[in-house]
């Protein structure tokens, strides 16, 4: 059962899905306590730092989700570019989880948070730029098109213009961002064989 859930792609399916419960635990729960019931200002990284318990589920989860994605990375054919790139976004998304953001419990911890958060943001942009411009796949190429002006509009809206309904909908905007980051990494594991067998040892 363990390897069929972690076979293939249906480690970024798990991961995805790991990610989707403990986001309805942690903002459900809030909202059912009267927690920033509806506010949809808040990221889930600040939903998940109103509370001790819901930043240690946060960790967990985050930690099995990055070992599920490792794991996939290393069976997965790709250019050994794009597995550095998916290193560091795995990266800044578990630093994001062990710097809570809440500057009420530490005003430090939550700086880090934000250093992390503002990398992912970047990294991630980087990373559908580089499959809209180097990649010669289709459907990559093709996603990258959408995430790359997705990144783009969020990247602007959040950080240049500061648009205050941007602001005041995070919530969604932010899930959308990392769901993309689930689907390229997803689409990476249907790379066509042609690509595959040009590369004696399996990468590129």
């Amino acid at each position: 059962m363990f390897k069929k859930i972690t076979n293939g792609r249906n480690a970024v399916i798990a991961a995805g899905i790991i990610y989707t419960v403990m986001a309805i635990i942690t903002v459900a729960s809030a909202w059912i306590i009267d927690l920033h019931r509806f506010d949809l200002w808040l990221s889930i990284s600040r939903y998940v730092a109103l509370r001790p318990w819901t930043a240690v589920l946060y960790l967990l989860c985050a930690i099995i989700m990055a070992l599920l994605v490792i794991g996939y990375l290393r069976r997965t054919y790709m250019p050994r570019y794009r597995k550095v790139i998916y290193i560091l976004i795995i990266t800044c998304v578990c630093g994001c989880a062990v710097f809570p953001c809440n500057r009420e419990w530490n005003r430090t911890v939550a700086g880090i948070h934000n250093m992390f958060a503002y990398s992912l943001m970047l990294v991630g942009f980087f990373s559908f730029l580089t499959l809209l411009f180097l990649e010669k796949d289709k459907s990559l190429k093709r996603f990258g098109m959408i995430a790359t002006a997705y990144a783009a509009f969020f990247i602007i809206a959040y950080v240049v213009v500061r648009w205050r309904a941007f602001w005041m909908t995070m919530f969604i905007w932010e899930n959308i961002f990392i769901y993309l980051f689930l689907v390229e990494i997803w689409l990476e594991g249907g790379r066509s064989t042609d690509s595959q067998s040009k590369s004696p040892s399996g990468e590129g």
